[in-house]
C-alpha cells in the first residue's frame, strides 16, 4: 500500500476514535429511557438538563418558584423501600429494582438545587414495620451522601404508611430553626397499598395533621409507581389532595416513570402556574 493510502487510513482511524470517544462521553452524562408509545426522553444530571420529560399532575407547576425563591424551603422525601421494589409479588415484576424511579429522580432534583443555600434536606425510608430518618433537615453536602447511602439499601419487607407519616410529622414538628417564612415540601413515594392495611380516612387525617403543624406552609405531594392498582393510586391521590400537593401516577403519565420532581411539587403559600 502506498504512502497516500496509509495516510488516509490513519486519518479515518483518528476520526473513528474521536467519534467513539464523543459517544462514550455523551453516554456517561446522559441516559435515554424508553417510554410507552415508542418515544424516548433524555435525562441529564439535573431536572434542567432533561429533554422530552412530561410530569402530568393536572396541578400547578412550581418550578420557577423553586428556582427563584429565597425563603427557607425544607424538602422531605419519604420513600418506600419495601420488598416489592426489588422483587415482584404474585408473578408481577419488581417495581424499581435499580432505584431509578426513586433515587435517580431525587438525585436529579437535588442536583438542580444543591447550590441554593435556602434549601434544607430530609430523607425518610419506610419498610417492614418502621420508618427511619436517614437525614433530618441537613445541608447540601449531607444530602449528597444520603442519596448515595439510599442506593445501598436493600428493599425488603412490608409497606408501613403510618410510621412513615409519623416520621414525616416528627421532622416538621421538631424543626427548631423554623422562621416565619419557612416552607415544607413533602414528597411521598410508594409502589402499592399500605401493609398493614390502613383506611383512606385514616391516611388523609394523618396528612391533614401534618400540614396543620405549620398552617399554610406545608405541602404533601405523592408519587405512585409500579403495576397499576386503583385502590393504591386512589389512596395516594387522596393523600395529596388532603395535603394541598400534587399527585403523580406514573402509569398515567405520558412519559411513564420518566418525570421531574421540579414539575411535581407544590410550594405552599405561593401562586404557581
Amino acid at each position: 500500500m502506498g504512502k497516500f493510502g496509509i495516510k488516509q487510513l490513519s486519518i479515518l482511524a483518528g476520526l473513528f476514535a474521536l467519534i467513539v470517544s464523543f459517544q462514550n462521553c455523551a453516554e456517561q452524562k446522559f441516559s435515554t429511557t424508553g417510554v410507552s408509545g415508542g418515544s424516548s426522553v433524555t435525562f441529564g444530571n439535573s431536572d434542567d438538563d432533561a429533554y422530552g420529560v412530561v410530569t402530568q399532575t393536572n396541578g400547578p407547576n412550581c418550578r420557577s418558584v423553586l428556582r427563584n425563591s429565597t425563603a427557607p424551603i425544607k424538602m422531605i422525601f419519604t420513600v418506600d423501600v419495601s420488598g416489592s421494589n426489588r422483587s415482584g409479588q404474585s408473578g408481577t415484576p419488581a417495581t424499581d429494582p435499580q432505584k431509578a424511579v426513586r433515587g435517580d429522580s431525587i438525585r436529579r432534583f437535588y442536583n438542580s438545587y444543591a447550590t441554593k443555600t435556602n434549601f434544607a434536606w430530609s430523607f425518610i425510608t419506610f419498610a417492614g414495620t418502621q420508618a427511619k430518618s436517614l437525614l433530618k433537615l441537613g445541608n447540601s453536602q449531607a444530602m449528597s451522601s444520603t442519596i448515595d447511602d439510599f442506593f445501598n439499601i436493600t428493599d425488603n419487607g412490608n409497606t408501613p404508611y403510618l410510621p412513615a407519616l409519623n416520621e414525616t410529622s416528627a421532622i416538621i414538628n421538631g424543626d427548631t430553626s423554623r422562621t416565619a417564612d419557612t416552607k415544607y415540601v413533602v414528597v411521598f413515594f410508594s409502589d402499592g397499598m399500605p401493609n398493614p392495611t390502613v383506611a383512606v380516612q385514616t391516611l388523609t387525617q394523618n396528612v391533614t395533621n401534618i400540614i396543620n403543624l405549620v398552617p399554610g406552609r406545608v405541602s404533601f405531594n405523592t408519587v405512585y409507581y409500579g403495576q397499576y392498582n386503583a385502590d393504591a393510586a386512589g389512596r395516594l391521590q387522596a393523600m395529596a389532595q388532603a395535603g394541598g400537593g400534587n399527585f403523580l401516577d406514573t402509569n398515567a403519565n405520558p412519559t411513564g416513570n420518566a418525570f421531574l420532581i421540579s414539575d411535581l411539587v407544590v410550594v405552599p403559600g405561593e401562586v404557581c402556574q
